[in-house]
């Protein structure tokens, strides 16, 4: 069932995923994924994000897969200072995730959060 945005963060990302994704209509209920999103489109949206004041990553993406649950996420995280090459950053994740299937990423993801915990 299709819910609209309800908030300034929930339409950016709206905006956003209707850009990489291809697709008009995105409710915040939808999950990133069920929609065709994949790692490599995640980090497109994650730049996007940035260049839109949500501070958020791709980790942050594959935890929260909606909309909703991302810009709650996004309200509740604290910003943290971008760094200087932060375009070659992403150039270089972007380079290193295009040889990962979407299940690898996955499976880092969660290795790294069992590292963490």
């Amino acid at each position: 069932e299709y819910v609209a945005p309800r908030n300034e963060a929930e339409q950016a990302l709206v905006e956003i995923w209707g850009e990489v994704l291809g697709l008009d209509r995105i409710g915040v209920e939808d999950s990133f994924f069920a929609l065709g999103g994949d790692s490599i489109r995640s980090v497109r949206v994650i730049a996007l994000a940035k260049e839109r004041g949500l501070a958020l990553s791709v980790e942050e993406l594959f935890r929260h897969p909606t909309i909703a649950a991302l810009a709650e996420y996004s309200a509740a995280a604290p910003e943290e200072a971008a760094p200087a090459d932060e375009e070659e950053d992403l150039a270089a994740l972007l380079a290193e995730l295009e040889g990962w299937s979407d299940d690898e990423v996955a499976a880092r993801l969660r290795a790294k959060e069992a590292a963490e915990s």
